[in-house]
C-alpha cells in the first residue's frame, strides 16, 4: 500500500473518531447549545395594501439559543399586485426575562439580503432588485419543538424607483417547528 493511501486512511480514521467524540460531547451539553433545523410559516399584510395578504416562510438553522441563519421567503398578494422576496437572514434572540414561563418569551432582531420581484397590474410596473431587510419581533416557545410569534420586517430595494424603494410587512402570527 502506498504512503498516500496510508496517510488518507489515517486521516479518515482520525476524522471519524474526532467526529464521534465531538458528537458525544455535544449530546451531553444542554439542548440550548445544539444546532437545530427549523421551519416556520407566518401570515400578515403588506403595509402599502392592508387589503392584501403577506405570507412568510423560513427554514433556518439555529446554532444555539440565540443565533439562527437561513432563508426567508415573503409572498405578498393583493387583487392586482404580487411581491416575491427571498433573502438570507440572520436572527439574534435575546434572553431578557427571568422565570420559567417568561424565559420562553424571546424577543429578536434580524436582518438579511436577497432579491425581490414585484408586479403591479394597476400601474403596469414590474421590476426585480437587490433587497436589504431588517426586522424585530418576539416568539413564545409553547413546547420544546413549537413556538408562535409575530414580527415586523422593514425592506429597502435601492434600485427601485423611490415610490417602491421601501416597504414593510407585519407578520402578525407565525408558527415555527424545531426538529
Amino acid at each position: 500500500m502506498s504512503r498516500r493511501w496510508i496517510a488518507l486512511l489515517t486521516a479518515a480514521t482520525v476524522l471519524c473518531f474526532a467526529t464521534a467524540a465531538l458528537a458525544q460531547s455535544r449530546s451531553s451539553q444542554d439542548d440550548d447549545d445544539r444546532a437545530r433545523f427549523s421551519m416556520g410559516a407566518s401570515l400578515g399584510f403588506l403595509a402599502d395594501d392592508p387589503g392584501g395578504v403577506s405570507l412568510g416562510f423560513e427554514a433556518p438553522i439555529e446554532f444555539n439559543r440565540h443565533v439562527s441563519v437561513g432563508p426567508w421567503l415573503t409572498v405578498a398578494l393583493a387583487d392586482d399586485f404580487l411581491l416575491l422576496s427571498g433573502t438570507a437572514n440572520v436572527r439574534y434572540h435575546f434572553d431578557v426575562f427571568e422565570g420559567e414561563r417568561l424565559r420562553k418569551l424571546r424577543p429578536f432582531l434580524q436582518g438579511g439580503m436577497g432579491v425581490t420581484y414585484y408586479d403591479d397590474d394597476r400601474t403596469g410596473d414590474e421590476d426585480t432588485g437587490f433587497l436589504l431587510n431588517m426586522g424585530l419581533g418576539a416568539e413564545y416557545e409553547t413546547s420544546e419543538h413549537v413556538s408562535v410569534g409575530s414580527q415586523i420586517m422593514f425592506n429597502t430595494v435601492p434600485t427601485f424607483q423611490p415610490s417602491r424603494a421601501f416597504y414593510w410587512t407585519w407578520q402578525f402570527i407565525g408558527v415555527r417547528y424545531r426538529f
